[in-house]
C-alpha cells in the first residue's frame, strides 16, 4: 500500500537548498522595545521619581513641513539624556505617529523624529533628533515612552469609518478597506 502526501501522509523532507538559505540568526543588543512596557517605565519615572519628560514629534519632510506631536519620552538622569531616550525609542515614536495619524502611512519611510525639551506649551519649534550614541547604562528600565492619544477618539490609534485609514483613497494604498 502506498501512502500519498497530504492528510496523514509523511512530511516531505526539506531540500538542502532551503535549509542552507536560512543562515545564522543575527543577535540583537537586547529585546525589542514593547509599547506597553515602555509606557509603564515612563509612568514609573514620571510619577514615582518626578523625572521631567520631553515631547517628541514626527515630521514629513517636503512640501508642507508640519510637526505632529506624538508623545513624550523620559530618561533616568543618572542613566542618560532625553535625546538618548528618544534615539532608543525612535522606532516606537514613528510607528505611533503612523498609528494615530494614518494619513502619514504612505510617507512612513521618510518620517523624521523631533524633540522639544522643556515646556510643551511654549511656541518654540522642535528640533530634528540628531543621531546620538545610546550608552549601555540607558536600559529599557531607565527610559520610557508614552504615546499621545488620538484627540478625537481618545484611543492610542484611530478607528472606524471616520478615520483617514478608511477613506476611499487609502483602500487603493492597501490600508483599511474593511
Amino acid at each position: 500500500m502506498t501512502q500519498m502526501a497530504g492528510f496523514g501522509g509523511p512530511k516531505p523532507a526539506a531540500s538542502k537548498k532551503k535549509a542552507a538559505k536560512g543562515g545564522p540568526v543575527k543577535k540583537t543588543k537586547g529585546a525589542a522595545l514593547q509599547p506597553k512596557r515602555q509606557w509603564d517605565v515612563y509612568r514609573k519615572l514620571v510619577n514615582e521619581q518626578g523625572t521631567v519628560p520631553a515631547s517628541v514629534f514626527a515630521l514629513v519632510p517636503g512640501e508642507e513641513e508640519k510637526w505632529i506631536e506624538v508623545g513624550r519620552v523620559v530618561a533616568d538622569p543618572a542613566a542618560g539624556t532625553a535625546e538618548q531616550a528618544a534615539q532608543m525609542h525612535k522606532r516606537l515614536i514613528l510607528e505611533h505617529a503612523v498609528r494615530c495619524h494614518p494619513v502619514l502611512a504612505p510617507k512612513s519611510n521618510s518620517l523624521r523624529c523631533g524633540i522639544k525639551i522643556g515646556d510643551a506649551g511654549d511656541e518654540s519649534q522642535p528640533s530634528v533628533l540628531q543621531k546620538v550614541e545610546v550608552p549601555d547604562s540607558l536600559t529599557q528600565q531607565a527610559c520610557g515612552f508614552e504615546g499621545k492619544e488620538d484627540p478625537v477618539s481618545g484611543y492610542y490609534c484611530t478607528y472606524g469609518a471616520a478615520s483617514e485609514a478608511f477613506t476611499g483613497g487609502s483602500k487603493k494604498l492597501g490600508m483599511g478597506g474593511f
